[in-house]
């Protein structure tokens, strides 16, 4: 199997350079390439970075600046190189040291991406709990536990043409879009246990601890409506999910109290239910 690690590399990120290529390079797992999409470093800064690795590293300059477009983009690098796993991970991420291994391990013909868990630098878990499988996109419409972070996929999987449509995905949660998308097309996710991604609290991770605060509330009913905006184009059903936060928004707007869910698991975005789920 023809395996690729693959990453955005940018100048905000270049303080965890060190520390992201010494995890790479702990892998057990050693027989992968590794791809770096430059979205803004000088080509000095991304050959300096290259040198980092033990494994053979590419630098591949990015034809876009935003999320979408490079993380789109290196899905559709590693599928046209003729890599078959992508293993993902971001710049300021470090990985356990059987990260790539255990996904190896694990892929199988009935799935096209796996999933595990993620967790702080301190060891906490974001997530409480994982499904074994994700088979299908209703289990992901309400929140989402999927990013690019803590998954992986067999490119050779996804059409050249899906990925291009891809690209509609202008959206700060790009991931859930991406893994919404990949299950729409009927594909499917494994879990991958004991296997692990740790992850920063910052600005540019949207990935935390979850307040029910007014802004909170606020910006889960933007988020969504922004998300289903851009899904409806493909998943027409989701009109009824868009007048559901629509109505949540204008109660809002109205002062009028929220019901928020009580049985949480950490995921993102899972404060709100959409009111007309379960009408016909």
């Amino acid at each position: 199997m023809k395996v690729a690690f693959g990453s955005t590399i940018y100048k905000e990120g270049l303080q965890y350079a060190e520390e992201f290529s010494a995890s790479i390079n702990a892998q057990t797992y050693k027989d992968f390439d590794v791809l770096l999409i430059n979205d803004n470093l000088t080509e000095v800064e991304g050959e300096s970075i290259c040198h980092n690795f033990h494994n053979p590293s590419f630098l591949i300059p990015s034809k876009g600046h935003t999320i979408f477009e490079t993380r789109t983009f290196l899905l559709e690098e590693a599928r046209r190189r003729g890599y078959e796993l992508l293993v993902i991970g971001d710049f300021d991420d470090c990985f356990s040291e059987e990260r790539i291994e255990n996904i190896v391990k694990a892929v199988c013909p009935q799935y096209t991406f796996y999933y595990h868990d993620l967790r702080d630098f301190s060891g906490n878990l974001q997530f409480k709990t994982m499904p074994p499988t994700t088979e299908d996109v209703s289990m992901i419409l309400e929140y989402n536990y999927l990013g690019m972070g803590n998954t992986a996929i067999c490119v050779q999987q996804l059409q050249e043409d899906f990925l291009k449509t891809i690209y509609e995905g202008n959206t700060k949660v790009f991931d859930w879009y991406l893994y919404t998308r990949i299950l729409a097309e009927g594909h499917k996710g494994k879990f991958v246990p004991q296997t692990n991604t740790y992850y920063r609290l910052h600005e540019r991770n949207l990935a935390g601890s979850i307040a029910e605060t007014k802004e909170s509330i606020q910006k889960e009913i933007q988020v969504k409506l922004e998300h289903y905006g851009l899904l409806e184009k493909r998943m027409p059903e989701l009109k009824d999910w868009i007048e559901g936060y629509k109505m949540l928004e204008e109660r809002f707007q109205k002062g009028i109290s929220i019901s928020t869910t009580t049985m949480r698991k950490g995921y993102w975005w899972e404060l709100l239910e959409n009111p007309k789920k379960g009408e016909k």
